[in-house]
């Protein structure tokens, strides 16, 4: 997925700081939501789905709680990324945060390369953004092995149909090898697809 794909909410009742977290993220292509009040976070929990990740600060309106805000968006969307950038951080908010599974708890003011890093780890943990060559394998595994149960097919038929081992159609689902070019072209065949329609959505 393409970064002016992925779409991040930003929670901050300090509408300043929103904005400057929406600039650096906008600048680099991704498409960002800011939430600054109260009825603006309480509307975005109801649309938790169309986020694939949160940025979210500790002191927010009303004495609302971002961590229950996640777990709350969490119930709708399992795979929502959390993101917690704060100018006053506690170690009972940093415990609480590592155990709702947050992907990194930040301390403002923002920095750029800090904020960059920390947002494309965290989506590459879930599999949605491209940052590593090795994240790029496990996107195409990720793909190939959901086309292959589609066509109702076995590792070991996929195996027999495109020539190789099942050993090496496992490691290629798995993102352990990449496959070469004429692999995948193979493997395409062996699915009655193109390559473009294997590389679809990737």
């Amino acid at each position: 997925m393409k970064a002016e794909q992925i779409k991040i909410l930003i929670i901050d009742g300090d509408r300043q700081s929103a904005q400057k977290c929406a600039d650096v993220l906008s600048k680099h292509r991704f498409s960002t939501t800011q939430a600054i009040t109260a009825e603006d976070i309480r509307s975005n929990i109801e649309n938790s789905s169309n986020y694939h990740l949160v940025i979210t600060e500790l002191n927010l309106p009303d004495n609302m709680d971002p961590l229950d805000i996640i777990k709350q968006m969490r119930e709708k969307y399992h795979y929502t990324c959390a993101v917690i950038l704060t100018d006053s951080p506690t170690l009972e908010t940093a415990m609480r945060a590592i155990h709702e599974d947050f992907c990194d708890y930040m301390q403002k003011p923002v920095d750029e390369d800090r904020l960059l890093t920390t947002i494309e780890c965290a989506l590459s943990k879930r599999g949605i953004y491209l940052t590593t060559e090795q994240t790029i394998h496990k996107m195409i595994g990720a793909r190939l092995r959901q086309l292959r149960r589609e066509a109702g097919l076995t590792t070991q038929q996929l195996a027999d149909r495109v020539g190789v081992t099942q050993s090496q159609i496992s490691q290629v689902e798995t993102g352990r090898s990449a496959a070469s070019i004429v692999t995948l072209f193979k493997i395409s065949r062996a699915l009655n697809m193109t390559l473009g329609e294997i590389f679809e959505g990737i």
